[in-house]
């Protein structure tokens, strides 16, 4: 069962630069991608804040060379160089509760729509999750 988090305290920025790339994508499946991203942060942000900067996440889009960018910051704890590299293993888990499971079904949804998932993290300044997808088409441009 997951930790219910209370989104109260956590300030949500949006940075939004991509309204007009057309992508291919299962729009049910990157629902559930989106979410799982977002709850990760929420959760990552949930700790102790204790001489810490108030919570803060961030959604960002943009188009770049041909690819539609989405990321999920957040100014959470961040995750340890250790653990870092097997954050997309399945049954991986620094939490204790959930399954492991929500990054690597991620990554694999991703990749089966042509796409990229990266994670980038500093302890105690946060983490960053993006995903690229290939557009294939951008009305700004045409």
């Amino acid at each position: 069962m997951a930790e219910q988090t209370d989104l109260t305290d956590i300030a949500v920025e949006f940075d939004l630069k991509a309204d007009q790339a057309i992508v291919n994508f299962d729009s049910g499946l990157f629902r559930r991608v989106i979410g799982k991203l977002i709850e990760n942060a929420v959760q990552a942000l949930a700790g102790s804040r204790e001489n810490q900067p108030a919570p803060r996440l961030t959604l960002k889009t943009r188009v770049a060379e041909g690819w539609l960018e989405l990321s999920v910051d957040d100014n959470g704890p961040g995750i340890s160089p250790e653990n870092l590299g097997r954050v997309f293993e399945p049954l991986f888990s620094t939490k204790s509760f959930g399954t492991g499971l929500g990054l690597p079904i991620a990554k694999r949804a991703v990749e089966q729509h042509g796409g990229e998932i990266n994670l980038s993290s500093v302890v105690n300044s946060g983490t960053t999750v993006s995903v690229r997808l290939p557009v294939i088409e951008n009305k700004a441009a045409a």
